[in-house]
């Protein structure tokens, strides 16, 4: 298991363009992790250089999410921890307009505890008959920012 953060769009994700060649945008295969309902999913990786410089790394993806609303109306920016599908996770849902986008967000979300568990039995009611226990069942959190043209 672990910490994922990736772009998805009802658009193809376009070029990125005039990036430092440490930074990268990469397809992103739908898997049981993935909930987005959007149709494209990417992520993004860094080279070295960028690993030091956490705030240069967020101002990179919020240039590329502007540059990617000059083709869709809407992206998402999610952060799930990969391998925690079953039981299906919390997904918390964050709604900003791109003026208001900074890479302060992007650095918050990425520190978002997506790791972190719940109680399943604090969501829904289990049934005894299934023989599972109210604490042998816990649910993870995944963060999705939804980044819009307008506010």
């Amino acid at each position: 298991m672990s910490s994922l953060m990736y772009l998805a769009c009802d658009q193809p994700f376009c070029d990125i363009g005039r990036q430092p060649e440490d930074f990268q945008v990469f397809p992103l295969e739908k898997t049981e992790d993935i909930f987005t309902k959007k149709t494209y999913c990417a992520r993004f990786e860094w080279g070295w250089t960028l690993r030091s410089y956490p705030q240069k790394q967020a101002a990179y993806i919020v240039a590329y999410v502007k540059n990617q609303l000059n083709y869709a109306d809407e992206v998402e920016i999610w952060h799930i921890w990969a391998g925690a599908s079953y039981p299906p996770p919390r997904i918390k849902n964050k709604s900003i307009g791109i003026q208001d986008l900074t890479p302060g967000q992007i650095l918050a979300l990425d520190a978002a505890p997506a790791w972190e568990t719940v109680p399943l039995a604090s969501h829904i009611a289990i049934p005894a008959k299934w023989g599972i226990e109210p604490e042998d069942l816990e649910v993870c959190t995944h963060y999705c920012c939804h980044i819009t043209k307008h506010p």
